[in-house]
């Protein structure tokens, strides 16, 4: 079973037991429940809700973990050219780490049910045909590769006959 919930502009898919950070929560202590009511989706065994944009009734409740954590270094460099002077700052955003307990969905039960593979069936591989195949692509690119060399040699020798032509039957003066 899992949802899809969003908490200020973020979305998470979430399914039970599952640790996430959020935003920070003011006022939040570790041990404390959060119930996130905006669930844009929920699934679980064979069927599943779509919101639009959400679900009306269903809740995903979450414990606190610590709320406090800090988040990677924002580096912000400050670099005057020639003037040998360098400023590195960087602020860090803090964090609510959360981990989810449960997902609840009124109306009938979702019942989460293991999904069967199904069973593997060799299928006969045809290996001659691809040899065949990728021969003959071999075949036309090489005779490609030599029409393309013979007219670029006619092109070349084509030029040359006009320059000569246009050098000789010009006067200056």
């Amino acid at each position: 079973m899992f949802a899809v919930i969003t908490d200020g502009s973020h979305q998470y898919r979430v399914s039970p037991g599952d640790e996430l950070t959020i935003d920070y929560r003011k006022g939040s202590e570790p041990g404390q429940t959060i119930e996130f009511d905006r669930v844009l989706l929920a699934n679980g065994g064979g069927s599943s809700a779509i919101g639009q944009p959400v679900i009306d009734g269903p809740t995903v409740t979450a414990e606190v973990v610590e709320t406090e954590v800090k988040g990677p270094k924002l580096e912000i460099q400050k670099i005057r050219r020639r003037k040998n002077s360098r400023r590195h700052t960087g602020p860090r955003q803090k964090y609510t780490s959360i981990k989810v307990t449960d997902i609840s969905v009124p109306g009938p039960e979702i019942i989460e049910t293991p999904e069967e593979e199904p069973e593997a069936t060799p299928e006969p591989v045809s290996q001659p045909l691809k040899k065949k195949r990728l021969k003959k692509k071999r075949l036309k690119k090489k005779r490609l590769k030599k029409k393309r060399l013979k007219k670029k040699r006619l092109k070349k020798k084509q030029l040359k006959k006009k320059q000569r032509r246009r050098s000789f039957g010009r006067r200056r003066g």
